[in-house]
């Protein structure tokens, strides 16, 4: 071995191939480093509701995994930072426990994910409570739910059963809103999503089941933009003490976009078994819009001076139920505007007139459209 003199000390010299062996070393240290730092966030896990507000008031970015059912006792606010609730290889489910306010609230600069982890669900679970608000707020944040994640069994004192949004991004890539209520002893709105303004973006495996309320059973669109490109809408109801509209979505000011997916077994009272435009535009590039019931327009209702765009995709095995002089249009029922360009509206049903196309306002047939 070398030997170097330093300061009048003699030192062994280190060997060259030592010393490229170390540097080896460090460049690989220094890549594993970097290999665990892509994942951003902390990970931590949680069993009970302290240990979750805990995590969450410190606004940090992290995934929190929840390794046990338990019940939420105050509303979790996530105001800045990038939050991801999942769970491990079981079930686990938070609820409400007497609690009656928003279990969630995601406020601006927020971001709130719920997903499970491979066939196990995460659930948030209203238990029916009376008079609550809705399981989660989005108040101008982004709130995403994700395959694994469940929304269920909340009945709101007022709009928005499952979410209600006041701005801000709804991002629904998977997951399950199911059996939750707006409140049916009043003329509340979107027993699954009720949107005043913002954006909501339906994709994927996501499933808006079971929910009701007076108008909009599906999802309420106040304004804003609500984009369908994957997913299903079912057995949603716009149909208490007798009244309701839009059973799979109300549209009442904004817009809303359907590239793909299915709205089906829909039901509403009186207009838009799927679908209800009352203020707004309903543009339909692609999809399914099936077997819908209501009054009038089975599949699609457009209201005066409102607007229907169809481009492509199927209206059909819709029924518009009454036998009344002023009802019909068992696929679609035209007060304002209907342009068709493209797609198929066959095998409807009217109780009335216009088992197809009942047309009281402007309907146009353009390029390969088909009635």
């Amino acid at each position: 071995m070398l030997k170097t003199r330093v300061n009048g000390t003699v030192r062994p010299e280190m060997d060259a191939g030592l010393r490229r062996g170390i540097a080896a070393a460090a460049v690989l240290l220094i890549v594993c480093v970097l290999a665990v730092g892509v994942v951003s966030a902390d990970t931590v896990t949680v069993s009970n509701f302290d240990e979750l507000q805990n995590n969450i008031s410190t606004f940090g970015d992290r995934t929190i995994i929840v390794s046990a059912s338990f019940p939420i006792t105050s509303q979790l606010t996530i105001a800045s930072g990038n939050i991801t609730l999942t769970t491990n290889n079981a079930d686990r489910t938070l609820s409400r426990d007497g609690f009656t306010g928003n279990l969630f609230r995601v406020n601006s600069g927020g971001k709130l994910t719920i997903t499970g982890f491979g066939t196990s669900n995460l659930t948030l679970d209203g238990m029916q409570i009376s008079s609550a608000n809705s399981l989660v707020y989005v108040s101008g944040g982004s709130f995403t739910l994700a395959d694994g994640g469940i929304l269920a069994n909340n009945t709101a004192s007022s709009d928005g059963g499952g979410v209600y949004m006041d701005g801000g991004t709804f991002t629904m890539s998977g997951g399950i809103l199911t059996n939750n209520t707006a409140n049916s002893d009043a003329l509340s709105s979107g027993g699954g999503v009720y949107m005043d303004g913002g954006t909501f973006e339906m994709s994927g495996n996501a499933v808006i089941s079971k929910n009701q309320a007076p108008n909009g059973g599906g999802v309420y669109v106040d304004g804003g933009t609500f984009t369908m490109s994957g997913g299903i809408l079912t057995n949603n109801t716009a149909n208490i003490n007798n009244r309701g509209s839009g059973g799979g979505v109300y549209v009442d000011g904004g817009t809303f976009t359907m590239n793909n997916g299915i709205i089906s077994d829909n039901e509403a009272y009186s207009y838009g078994g799927g679908v209800w435009v009352y203020d707004g535009t309903f543009t339909m590039n692609n999809g399914t819009i099936s077997r819908n019931t209501a009054d009038s327009g089975g599949g699609v209702a457009v209201n005066r001076g409102d607007i229907f765009r169809m481009s492509g995709g199927e209206i059909s095995g819709n029924k518009a139920s009454s036998t009344s002089s002023s009802a019909g249009g068992g696929g679609v029922y035209v007060l304002g505007e209907f342009t068709m360009s493209d797609g198929e509206i066959s095998d409807n049903y009217a109780g009335n007139r216009g088992g197809g196309v009942y047309n009281s306002g402007t309907f146009n047939i353009l390029d390969n459209g088909s009635v």
